[in-house]
C-alpha cells in the first residue's frame, strides 16, 4: 500500500498543492481513518448477532480473528479485499473534497490503515523488548 500512498501524494502535488499542504491533508486523513476504524470496530465488529446468517457474516468479517488471534493469516485484511473496499471510501472522500485534495486525504487514510495493520500485527506477533509494550502483547 505504501507505493499507492506515495503515488497519491505525488498526484496532489502535481495538482498544485505544496508538500506542506499535502502533509496536513494526509494527517487529517489519518485522523479520519482512526475515527472510522474505531467506529467500525466498536459498533460493527463487536455487534451482538442472533441469526445464522448474521453470525456467519460476523464470524467471516471479524469473529475468526478473535477465535484464532495468533493466526498470522487472519490478522489483517487481505489486499484484494481491501482494494475492493477502497473504491467506496475513495468515492466518499471525492464527494466531500475537491479533485486535487482527494488523493492526499485518501492517502492519509490509507497510511493510517497501514499503520494500524502494522501495529496490530506487531502486538500479536512482535517480541517487544520494553516492559510497557510487553503488557500490550496478546497471549493465547
Amino acid at each position: 500500500w505504501l507505493p499507492v500512498v506515495c503515488w497519491l501524494f505525488a498526484m496532489s502535488v502535481r495538482m498544485g498543492h505544496t508538500i506542506q499542504e499535502v502533509i496536513l491533508m494526509a494527517l487529517f486523513g489519518v485522523f479520519v481513518w482512526t475515527l472510522i476504524e474505531y467506529s467500525l470496530h466498536r459498533f460493527l465488529f463487536h455487534i451482538e448477532t442472533r441469526s445464522y446468517w448474521s453470525n456467519t457474516a460476523h464470524y467471516l468479517i471479524h469473529g475468526c480473528h478473535h477465535k484464532h488471534p495468533m493466526d498470522s493469516l487472519r490478522l489483517v485484511f487481505p489486499p484484494a479485499g481491501a482494494a475492493i473496499i477502497c473504491v467506496p471510501f475513495w468515492n466518499v472522500v471525492a464527494f466531500f473534497a475537491s479533485p486535487s485534495t482527494t488523493p492526499a486525504l485518501f492517502a492519509g487514510g490509507l497510511l493510517g490503515y497501514v499503520m494500524y495493520d502494522c501495529t496490530h500485527y506487531y502486538l500479536h506477533h512482535g517480541q517487544p523488548s520494553k516492559d510497557p509494550a510487553n503488557h500490550l502483547k496478546v497471549t493465547n
